[in-house]
């Protein structure tokens, strides 16, 4: 007998009809706000339902996946911009938003029979927010999260779920090079970090961007509502509210004091003393390596600066001290090749 319930052998995800390698968690949330027409003479709310009135539904989908050392980001953005259509795009009206169609598939918990038994559907999903992890401890994870406003429930998903999987992650072997620069001297962290010669000290990173988006509204009814289960123009009056939040931390091992003074002024950790000016350069290179290069590339160009530096460890159950240097980005740019 069959315990009928879903876990991760029996359930699956679908990205643009494609199936992701080695996700390892997907989430769904769906949220509906009410607000509630409150008359007088009477201290509780009406039983008539049209005092009621219901916004558009909110759903979020969340995946989270570990990177084959084969395989491309889920996310690029080739040449950093990611408010062109490289990225994910300006507005709905004029280029479009880069839009994506998840599908979460089901099957029986003795699943043999090679097709999927149920799933559901959300179209046109815009992306609200990805970051990139590695650690010495672990695997290099990339985690997306998207939002739409429809779930659309269907009998079979795009593909079988029983699909034997292959592969190498990518994991601190796979860690190339971290440029990580307090001052004008690219080199400062590194000698900060370690000996100066390696970036062998470095423990862990992190890089994450978010888009806020907004919406114009539209006379007479939302857009893509007398569209039925195939919403096309939903987004169409949608748009990217900037600065695109991008931020970065990186922890290492230290070796010795920060080497300079902070002191009560606004360009500390900048390479000009007379104005702050966001000019650190911070790029991680990992995955496969020839030659000294390697194949991917997580850059956040020129125009960022330096936010905290926290030292934290040491203590007498013999941990090492690590400082975690954090970085803002300045310009809405992010290269992820």
């Amino acid at each position: 007998m069959t315990d009928k319930r879903v876990f991760y052998a029996c359930q699956a995800v679908y990205l643009d009809g494609a199936f992701p390698k080695n996700v390892q968690a997907v989430g769904l949330d769906y949220a509906n706000s009410i607000e509630n027409l409150v008359d007088k003479g009477r201290g509780s709310q009406s039983a008539n339902t049209n005092f009621l009135f219901y916004n558009k539904p909110e759903v979020t989908v969340t995946i989270e996946k570990q990177l084959d050392i084969n395989d491309n980001f889920t996310f690029r953005c080739t040449d950093g911009k990611l408010l062109t259509s490289t990225g994910v795009g300006n507005s709905g009206w004029d280029g479009g938003l880069k839009e994506y169609k998840i599908e979460i598939a089901y099957g029986d918990d003795d699943y043999t029979s090679g097709s999927n038994t149920d799933s559901i559907t959300m179209k046109y999903c815009l992306l609200s927010e990805v970051s990139y992890s590695l650690s010495v401890d672990g695997r290099f994870t990339e985690s997306l999260t998207f939002i739409t406003n429809n779930i659309v429930r269907e009998g079979s998903a795009a593909g079988s779920l029983a699909t034997a999987q292959s592969g190498s992650l990518i994991t601190r072997q796979h860690f190339g090079v971290a440029t990580l620069p307090i001052t004008g001297d690219k080199n400062e962290a590194k000698n900060f970090f370690a000996d100066g010669s390696s970036d062998a000290a470095l423990q862990s990173f992190s890089v994450s961007a978010s888009f806020e988006y907004a919406e114009l509204s539209d006379r007479g009814r939302w857009k893509g509502s007398d569209e039925g289960n195939d919403p096309t123009k939903q987004n169409y009056w949608k748009y990217v509210t900037p600065p695109v939040s991008i931020s970065c931390d990186a922890t290492a091992i230290v070796t010795k004091s920060l080497q300079r003074e902070i002191l009560i002024r606004d360009s500390n950790l900048m390479e000009t003393t007379s104005y702050p000016v966001p000019d650190r350069a911070v790029k991680f290179t990992l995955g496969n390596s020839s030659g000294g290069t390697y194949d991917k590339e997580i850059d956040l160009g020129s125009k960022n600066y330096c936010t905290g530096i926290g030292l934290s460890g040491g203590d007498t159950g013999g941990g090492n001290v690590e400082a975690t240097i954090s970085y803002e980005n300045a310009e809405n740019y992010l290269k992820i090749t």
